[in-house]
């Protein structure tokens, strides 16, 4: 129920001040706890951003390079493993008619020589090196370091193979085997 007398004296009373609401300083932060940690402002990067055009790097990819110690041991090992497949390329075709290079691609150049097989080589070695870079300015790294990787497995079984073409070529084995190769099975004794 209402109280009858505070009702009637409503409109004619005057209006009375309200007190303002009393301000509190925030807290300084010297009163902050010993052990919480204090925030850290992030550095700010002096590295030019990359136009929209190149795509945007993965964080923290500016500061990898490109000549790693594994870029640069496996660029060593393909130069070493060319060259091996260079030099028997050369060999096999200048001594063995039936010998050809096996790559479409760079044979007219190893048929034209030593010249040509060093233009080949080098075009071998630019396209890998060139896959890598172009992988690692993309952001892909891990994919740079297969293609190397991949590189460096697939021209050491060639030179490996070329090597091995050569033990069975030579010496007193690799004759019974050439002739038992020309006459057809179960044929070779019926001569004598």
């Amino acid at each position: 129920m209402t109280n009858p007398n505070a009702l009637a004296g409503l409109g004619t009373e005057a209006p009375t001040a309200t007190p303002a609401p009393t301000q509190v300083a925030p807290p300084t932060p010297t009163a902050a706890l010993p052990d919480a940690p204090m925030p850290q402002e992030e550095p700010v990067s002096t590295s030019k951003p990359r136009p929209a055009s190149q795509g945007a790097a993965p964080a923290g990819h500016e500061d990898e390079k490109f000549w790693t110690t594994e870029r640069k041991a496996n660029t060593a090992a393909l130069a070493v493993e060319v060259a091996v497949d260079g030099y028997k390329t050369q060999y096999w075709k200048n001594h063995d008619p039936l010998m050809k290079e096996d790559n479409p691609i760079a044979r007219p150049l190893v048929m034209a020589g030593i010249a040509g097989q060093v233009g080949a080589s080098a075009l071998g070695m630019g396209a890998v090196l060139g896959a890598q870079w172009l992988a690692h300015k993309l952001g892909h790294d891990e994919m740079a370091k297969w293609i190397g990787r991949a590189a460096v497995a697939g021209e050491g079984l060639n030179a490996a193979r070329e090597v091995g073409v050569g033990a069975l070529n030579t010496g007193e084995k690799a004759a019974p085997a050439a002739k038992a190769a020309k006459a057809p099975a179960g044929i070779e004794g019926l001569g004598k």
